[in-house]
């Protein structure tokens, strides 16, 4: 057949023959051939190898994260500026959301391995943006890795909510020095950090060495007795020295046997020694008692002090009247 004959010929390159008739005078009228002779249109259409594209449309328009083109093309293109200009703001959106998925990963982490209620994420997730803009840019704590432990770590005190320095550090990217070098700055972004705020996170912290040594309510109860009495000679000390100190106050006063001063200090990751300083200054000093010596060698001098002062009830005398009772019957 012709039309076969005209694709043969005309992917060989020769010349096209008319369907009817046979003449070889083929032109071209908008994109088709037809006969000179007869004026017929040939059922082979033509195709332009030399215009690919079109005039009037920008070939290297940014297309989602996909560019079209050669950078050098799109640097000669007349609309280049306007080319580079949409190619940054689409890289900092980008960049925007890489932040945004990597600040919530890394709080969940945080939260599931010091088992945090799971539902602020979203508050420290905001707290942890409005606190990174207001950070000069270069600032080394505008890296997530440094900011988000400082902020989960303030979020949760303020929520009363008790949590582990030591074992946020270690889970952490953030080293100890950073860690306390922020701290007193960050506060400035957070509600005021008020008495009643403290006290609540002492008192968990004083329920929570309860329920570890499994000491009772009358423990929890003793102990933050101790800590209203003396609330405003101890108030300024750090939370878990507090903690730690009406604790051991309680313990060497009526569970001296059940657990020793070690043991909540290692639960509260303080020094032992700093909770024998502080009973001898916030106790003894402070009441003009002498005679101190060490937290058990003067445990009894202290059980008697907490007596006169009318924390504890003086058991011994009804110890007496009971022994007593007895021999004579």
């Amino acid at each position: 057949m012709i039309i076969n004959e005209n694709y043969n010929n005309l992917s060989k390159g020769y010349e096209l023959k008319c369907d009817e008739c046979g003449s070889f005078e083929i032109d071209t009228i908008n994109g088709e051939y037809v006969c000179k002779s007869c004026g017929l249109v040939l059922n082979i259409k033509k195709l332009d190898y030399n215009k690919p594209f079109k005039d009037d449309k920008i070939q290297n328009n940014i297309i989602s994260s996909t560019k079209i083109g050669h950078k050098c093309e799109r640097l000669k293109n007349g609309h280049s500026i306007q080319i580079q200009r949409l190619s940054k703001i689409h890289s900092a959106k980008n960049t925007n959301e890489v932040l945004n998925h990597r600040i919530r990963i890394e709080i969940s982490r945080i939260l599931n391995a010091l088992n945090l209620p799971f539902s602020y994420r979203e508050m420290i997730v905001k707290k942890v943006k409005a606190i990174r803009n207001s950070l000069t840019p270069g600032t080394k704590y505008r890296n997530p890795d440094k900011l988000i432990p400082i902020v989960v770590y303030m979020f949760m005190k303020f929520q009363k909510i008790s949590i582990n320095k030591e074992q946020l550090l270690e889970i952490s990217r953030v080293n100890k020095r950073d860690f306390h070098a922020f701290l007193l700055t960050i506060q400035k972004f957070f509600p005021k950090y008020d008495e009643e705020k403290k006290k609540a996170y002492i008192n968990q912290k004083i329920m929570e060495i309860s329920e570890v040594f499994d000491l009772g309510m009358q423990f929890y109860f003793l102990s933050k007795k101790i800590l209203y009495t003396f609330w405003d000679a101890i108030k300024c000390t750090k939370e878990n020295v507090v903690a730690g100190l009406v604790s051991s106050i309680a313990v060497l006063c009526n569970y001296k046997d059940k657990v020793p001063i070690s043991a909540i200090c290692s639960q509260l990751n303080i020094q032992m020694s700093t909770i024998q300083a502080q009973v001898e200054r916030r106790i003894f000093d402070a009441l003009n008692i002498p005679g101190f010596q060490s937290l058990v060698k003067s445990a009894d001098l202290l059980k008697d002090t907490m007596v006169k002062i009318g924390i504890l009830n003086d058991n011994r005398f009804d110890e007496n009247l009971n022994e007593r009772t007895s021999s004579r019957k």
